[in-house]
């Protein structure tokens, strides 16, 4: 179980983009130091070959021609907590120390409506898939991965946060014939909704 509330730094919470940036105070205003932001609570391994999702407490997403058709994608299914009630939320995509990443680095996101029942699972891809929010390209120079378009709003821009109590579910798959990215999930890192005023 992840926590379900960590604190990410900021240079401002105003800043389209919500640039996260490991600031020294003198920085950034007193106020604007740290923005809450929810970590996903579950995260699955989806296998396309062996029709699979398997509990993971990292994520993988993973696309080659050799794999047998093996690709990987990543479920994460979040909580808001009754702090995010009247906030406004914004996913963020936190590249971790040491993740690995080659091919063209992008994922493609949507919204779930189903999730696993236990930690070993039936699951054909695309079960549950419902609305694409976008794409976005994890490049390791760059703190917050960067979306190259955006399907939706909701959540790819400060939008309003569901209702404290809503499960949250997103998939996170693979764009090209070439893919890899994988990372850990912690503390200030990974995937995370930001919330704030």
């Amino acid at each position: 179980m992840f926590p379900s509330k960590t604190f990410l730094s900021s240079l401002s919470l105003l800043a389209p983009a919500l640039a996260i940036a490991a600031a020294t105070p003198e920085h950034v205003p007193v106020r604007r130091q740290t923005i809450p932001s929810i970590s996903p609570e579950t995260m699955f391994t989806v296998d396309a070959a062996a029709n699979t999702a398997t509990c993971a407490r990292s994520g993988i997403v993973d696309k080659f021609h050799n794999n047998n058709g093996h690709d990987l994608s990543t479920l994460v299914f979040y909580m808001y907590p009754l702090t995010s009630i009247g906030d406004r939320c914004e996913l963020l995509f936190l590249p971790s120390p040491g993740s690995r990443l080659w091919g063209s680095r992008q994922l493609d996101i949507y919204t779930l409506n189903a999730r696993p029942a236990n930690c070993s699972v039936a699951w054909t891809p695309g079960t549950g898939r419902n609305t694409s929010l976008g794409r976005i390209e994890v490049d390791p120079t760059r703190q917050v991965a960067r979306w190259l378009y955006h399907s939706s709003s909701y959540l790819t821009y400060s939008s309003r946060c569901a209702p404290a109590g809503t499960v949250e579910g997103l998939e996170f798959v693979p764009v090209s014939e070439y893919d890899h990215v994988e990372w850990a999930q912690g503390q200030g890192y990974g995937v995370q909704i930001a919330y704030y005023l």
